[in-house]
């Protein structure tokens, strides 16, 4: 039997060493934890933008012409994709030009014109506005409102 009174230095020495070795365990373990954590928050990112780019490309000339069916269409396209909350398209002048919510009865997001092209996470979602583009003239803006559910 071990006795705690008066224990030898090989019993320390082992104690000390298993303590060390668990603690540098937890710490790499919290390390990689970490990184995986903002890594992927920064992929989430990363592909909302990357739709956004893809959605506003295809919004720049029915916004030119005022089509609302074929901006109506296209935001509607990232129906598919459960994880989106509402996608609105607005003219140069901040007026909605298009929407889509998942919910259906969405409210229109609000638009600022000195945003500009960001992604940003706010309470329980990933936001991102893009500006539309046709022939290299900003036509108007792209918001695409997204849930975290990936992240949970």
């Amino acid at each position: 039997m071990i006795s705690l009174r008066n224990p030898s230095i090989k019993l320390k020495l082992t104690l000390i060493a298993a303590l060390t070795s668990t603690l540098s365990l937890l710490v790499a373990a919290a390390g990689f934890i970490y990184y995986d954590l903002t890594s992927f928050k920064t992929k989430m990112k990363s592909d909302l933008a990357t739709e956004a780019k893809v959605i506003g490309a295809n919004c720049g000339a029915p916004l030119v012409f005022a089509d609302s069916k074929v901006l109506t269409e296209t935001v509607s396209s990232l129906q598919a994709q459960h994880d989106i909350r509402m996608v609105a398209v607005y003219t140069r002048e901040g007026f909605p030009a298009a929407e889509y919510s998942r919910s259906g009865g969405g409210h229109w997001a609000p638009l600022s014109p000195s945003l500009g092209d960001r992604a940003y996470f706010s309470g329980d979602s990933l936001k991102v506005f893009r500006t539309i583009y046709s022939d290299q003239d900003a036509v108007g803006t792209l918001y695409i409102e997204s849930d975290l559910s990936a992240w949970f």
